[in-house]
């Protein structure tokens, strides 16, 4: 009875974040924007499909999580991004914006 009873709390207590999870992901799953996150390394970490058509289109790139810039610039632009992204992310600009399409809300 009294494991039931945990069991039962801990399920509604997870209740609202799997809820707010699942309602990130359906946001982000149906918007036209490119939409991505990156980890400290700058690997993709989560994207929806509109960016993944984009790198297809614009780049003949195939994206999947913990893909790099490195596994899809050209060389020239691959060296660039780190650095222009860390003193984006140093100066509080940690949304960065890869093309026309996008909206860098940190303005």
């Amino acid at each position: 009875m009294v494991k039931e009873r945990a069991s039962r709390e801990r399920s509604q207590e997870n209740q609202p974040q799997t809820f707010a999870t699942a309602h990130l992901a359906f946001l982000i799953a149906g918007t036209q924007d490119l939409v991505w996150s990156v980890d400290l390394n700058f690997s993709l970490v989560t994207f929806n499909k509109a960016l993944s058509d984009a790198f297809a289109r614009d780049l003949g790139a195939n994206i999947a999580a913990g893909t790099t810039p490195r596994d899809l610039l050209p060389p020239e632009m691959a060296a660039f991004f780190p650095p222009s992204m860390r003193k984006r992310f140093a100066k509080g600009h940690a949304r960065p914006s890869i093309a026309s399409r996008t909206t860098d809300i940190s303005r």
